[in-house]
């Protein structure tokens, strides 16, 4: 009888384990989806009467970014596009705002700092869309193609994000590596921290010759701005009541 009763009681320490292992997945997964909504909540709300667009051009001062066998640096490629696409954008009618538009930087040298203070122009102006421009970088050097970030999957910054990499991918002067969301583990605090409808670019890998050949031209620059701002028009009309 003592030595079933014992049975009994460790069964129902078991069961009750699972059972509260279960509850905190549950809580976690809530956390994330209600998170998720509120952004949506937030994302439906473009002002399309008075459409603002803020640029960030990746790195800059202090933080060179990656570069590529010739000493290129990322920062100087991003803010080159980025101007392009702020130009192009005005040509239409947008409102632009910047978070550089040289490679002097008027925060400290450090990472988070650096970050919150792209966002918070971004943030204080109450820009629509906020979109950063990168490139990317690996040990692989036959790593190469264009790809577009997000937070989240049914999103406004899914949808933003979907139509800049959808016209990057038409211009077929890389390969189309689709979209990428946060995984639950890292984040990206220029998208995370970020009130607007949010979409981070890499235009391409400069560790990869095709393709910092062409993102280091005048003439890819060109195309790479294009297609930016085509899809940040496209999803502008899209979101138009």
């Amino acid at each position: 009888m003592k030595k079933s009763l014992k049975i009994s009681i460790t069964a129902l320490f078991g069961f009750s384990l699972i059972l509260g292992l279960l509850s905190i997945s549950n809580q976690a997964k809530k956390g994330v989806n209600a998170e998720a909504k509120s952004i949506n909540n937030h994302e439906q709300k473009v002002n399309t009467s008075n459409f603002t667009v803020c640029i960030d051009a990746g790195h800059g001062g202090y933080d060179v970014g990656c570069k590529n066998s010739s000493n290129i640096f990322e920062k100087d490629v991003t803010l080159k596009v980025a101007l392009k696409v702020g130009a192009l954008l005005e040509k239409d009618g947008i409102k632009v705002l910047y978070t550089r538009t040289t490679d002097k930087v008027d925060w400290p040298s450090d990472n988070k700092l650096d970050l919150r203070a792209r966002v918070k122009v971004s943030n204080e102006a109450k820009a629509d869309v906020f979109v950063s421009i990168h490139c990317n970088s690996s040990t692989d050097s036959s790593y190469h193609g264009v790809e577009t970030w997000c937070r989240f999957p049914n999103s406004g910054g899914e949808k933003l994000a979907k139509s800049i990499q959808n016209e990057l991918g038409n211009s077929k002067y890389s390969a189309d590596r689709g979209l990428k969301y946060e995984s639950s583990g890292s984040s990206l605090a220029v998208l995370k921290l970020n009130n607007s409808v949010s979409a981070l670019i890499e235009i391409g890998f400069l560790s990869n010759s095709s393709d910092a050949n062409f993102i280091t031209s005048e003439s890819g620059q060109d195309v790479c701005a294009n297609s930016i701002v085509k899809g940040i028009l496209n999803y502008k009309s899209s979101v138009k009541k």
